[in-house]
């Protein structure tokens, strides 16, 4: 019967982990400044070391820290189209979700509590286990602090290969500092419990030494101490959590599946911190609590809070375990086991109209390709001011054609903060044409449709040059024989 129990909870997870696996497959604008970047360095043109796509920071610096990665996308859309994205993905999210929830049953009390923990984390994860850098956090985070947890636990020798995790860690997203704290939290708790107990002091100094080969290992990189910089920089920047959504505080109201995730995390762990706090190992309040300020910091990080805090939630026998408990004493044996069919039966169904998203496709609505189809067909060249989102796609499809972007998501690696601040003022209707462009006024502006500054931009002699539903490609000058705007599918191919 437990044998049963248990073949009926892992169909029920594996069920739920794929669903979760195919409802992150959505195309966001950073890929294609990913896949393009990534292409550069393929197509033998070197490591990215100043801006090569802008009009406005032509020749600037730029630190690439995530350029291993974006090599990694390109090599393997440049072998098997997007079915090589999709795998890529897959190559992160299976061992994911594999050393979680073994993290969380080397503590978890009970199966049931280590279920619902893996589960909330899992979906927690998958929200933003994208085609994006970040994924690669994700699955290290869990590598390192399973590592860190045999070591405590059986002086397992694992742990000393993080160098090696770091060393590659610090060249395909900057979330190896998010490492690089989670290691220095593990060896100042084994120094504070190393007041009373000479094995723990031993035990800290190694993590000691650790750190300190971790932290040396990310220098291994092309940039040196300019990676190093270039992330700090980043991280520091008030701009960015001004402007871009996700990497605003956190807040209550419950507009997304993420935010609510967030909200139960934060419940759980406070619940947890005031019932047994007390009798809790200082990393794992470390870890709670790290999880819960990352969290409130900004709504990007729910992921990483369960990962921090998912290993902390499933060893207590909290809130959760009670209310587990006190679940299966009502519904009984069949009634757990029904209630596991049910949802297995769920995460099956909703696996079909999930199917689509193998082959990675994106709304022409949501995304200028009609204005960049006008661009290609016309053979159009010269300076474009454009919004920070479509700065990636414009990027990919039109840097052959010799037209140059004003903005992308490298805004505080590559542009001067002047620069970045005019073109987010623009688009939030805070600052106008005059003003936004400063004197270097481009040959065409893509608008939004309804913004508020396409009426004066006509009124002051610029020419509509396309428009569709959702955007609107204003020049200075208007082609001489302008070809017809090319009808366009509700949805595209990737890329």
């Amino acid at each position: 019967m437990k044998r049963s129990a248990s073949l009926e909870r892992s169909l029920f997870l594996s069920l739920f982990a794929a669903a979760l696996f195919l409802r992150g497959n959505v195309i966001e604008p950073d890929l294609w400044g990913h896949l393009q970047f990534g292409l550069q360095v393929l197509r033998g043109h070197g490591l990215p070391r100043v801006d090569l796509y802008s009009w406005t920071a032509a020749g600037a610096p730029w630190v690439d820290h995530e350029w291993l990665t974006q090599i990694l996308f390109a090599s393997l859309h440049l072998l098997g189209g997007n079915l090589g994205l999709v795998l890529f993905k897959a190559a992160f999210f299976v061992p994911f979700a594999l050393v979680y929830r073994r993290l969380l049953a080397d503590v978890a009390p009970n199966s049931q509590a280590l279920a619902v923990v893996f589960c909330l984390g899992l979906a927690g994860a998958a929200e933003l286990f994208g085609f994006r850098p970040q994924i690669v956090t994700y699955l290290f985070l869990v590598l390192e602090l399973r590592a860190l947890e045999d070591l405590l636990a059986r002086s397992n020798r694992r742990a000393y290969a993080l160098p090696l995790l770091f060393a590659a860690w610090a060249n395909m997203h900057g979330g190896f500092v998010i490492g690089l704290l989670v290691l220095a939290l593990y060896a100042g708790a084994q120094a504070l419990a190393g007041v009373r107990d000479a094995a723990a002091r031993a035990r800290g100094a190694r993590l000691a030494l650790l750190l300190a080969a971790c932290a040396a290992a990310t220098f291994l990189n092309p940039y040196g101490l300019g990676l190093w910089s270039s992330v700090l920089t980043s991280m520091r920047n008030p701009h960015t959590y001004r402007f871009l959504a996700e990497w605003q505080p956190f807040s209550a109201r419950l507009s997304s599946p993420l935010l609510a995730l967030g909200l139960v995390y934060l419940i759980l762990a406070c619940g947890v911190l005031y019932a047994h706090g007390a009798r809790m190992r200082p990393v794992d309040i470390g870890l709670l609590a790290g999880g819960a300020a990352l969290l409130l910091a900004a709504r990007r990080n729910v992921p990483i809070a369960w990962i921090l805090g998912g290993a902390p939630l499933a060893a207590q026998e909290s809130l959760l375990s009670a209310g587990l408990a006190a679940a299966s004493r009502t519904l009984g044996r069949r009634g757990v086991r029904g209630a596991l069919g049910i949802l297995s039966l769920l995460c099956a169904a909703g696996l079909w109209p999930l199917r689509g998203r193998l082959r990675l496709r994106y709304p022409a609505s949501g995304f200028p390709a009609g204005a960049v189809a006008f661009i290609q067909d016309n053979q159009l060249q010269g300076n474009l001011w454009n919004p920070f989102n479509d700065g990636q796609y414009l990027i990919y499809h039109l840097q052959d054609r010799l037209v140059r972007v004003s903005m992308d998501f490298r805004y505080d690696a590559v542009y001067p903060e002047a620069a970045y601040m005019r073109n987010f003022l623009f688009y939030l209707g805070q600052l106008g044409p005059r003003e936004a462009f400063a004197g270097e006024t481009p040959d065409f502006v893509l608008l939004k449709r309804g913004d508020v500054f396409t009426r004066p931009l006509l009124d002051g002699g610029w020419k509509l040059l396309y428009s569709d539903a959702s955007y609107a490609l204003l020049g200075r000058e208007a082609p001489a024989a302008p070809k017809p705007a090319r009808a366009l599918p509700g949805w595209l191919p990737f890329p």
